[in-house]
């Protein structure tokens, strides 16, 4: 069992990421499978100690107490508690992320026609941005985003000032930045590893900026 995606998995789980997805498996929001509580508290217990093992027969005791071992009950469980798994570190993930949190609230305001908390978040996601300290790639996708929302909001009839120069010019930048990056990469691995690559469209690009 030790070998399996599923052990393995668990394992890259810190002491916090192994509480948090114990809490996550027993929301009905999430999980509905009474009995994949129980696999995972079973999972916790073999991964204490290298002296316990992960016995198949047990977890599916711990389950269905009582009930005949079925392999095949035993591996879909299985398949089931490792898709919470990776559902848990994409919700850890998103739920990290401030602008996209914001940007889908966002999102949703729009498209339910509430335009007066529609501004008011616009306007604290505006707030927001001016405040990064960086003005990377990420923070041009970032305004790109707002920019679009901003757009169909508009769209909509609604009364929200929208710069079609400004989308233009950070979509350039946005794009300048992430093959200004990527290039510098591929530079470095040429150095270590005396790799060639195709340069594309970078003569171009320090062109532009220049």
């Amino acid at each position: 069992m030790d070998h399996t995606r599923l052990f393995q998995f668990y394992s890259c789980f810190s002491p916090k990421q192994v509480r948090e997805f114990s809490d996550f498996v027993r929301s009905p929001f999430f999980n509905k499978r009474n009995y994949l509580a129980s696999l995972t508290d079973y999972l916790a217990i073999s991964q204490k100690t290298t002296k316990s093992k992960f016995v198949k027969e047990t977890a599916f005791e711990k389950m269905y107490p009582g009930k005949a071992y079925d392999d095949q009950k035993m591996r879909l469980a299985m398949s089931n508690l490792l898709k919470l798994m990776e559902q848990y570190v994409a919700h850890r993930s998103f739920d990290e992320d401030t602008f996209e949190k914001r940007l889908r609230v966002l999102n949703f305001c729009r498209e339910a026609n509430l335009p007066k908390y529609f501004e008011h978040l616009l306007k604290g996601l505006q707030s927001w941005q001016t405040q990064q300290p960086a003005r990377n790639a990420e923070y041009f996708d970032t305004r790109v985003k707002l920019m679009q929302e901003m757009f169909l909001q508009q769209s909509a009839g609604q009364r929200t000032a929208y710069d079609l120069q400004e989308v233009s010019d950070t979509l350039d930048l946005a794009y300048l930045s992430h093959k200004l990056r990527q290039t510098c990469q591929l530079l470095n691995i040429r150095s270590v590893l005396k790799i060639e690559f195709d340069s594309g469209m970078l003569e171009e690009v320090l062109s532009y900026i220049e």
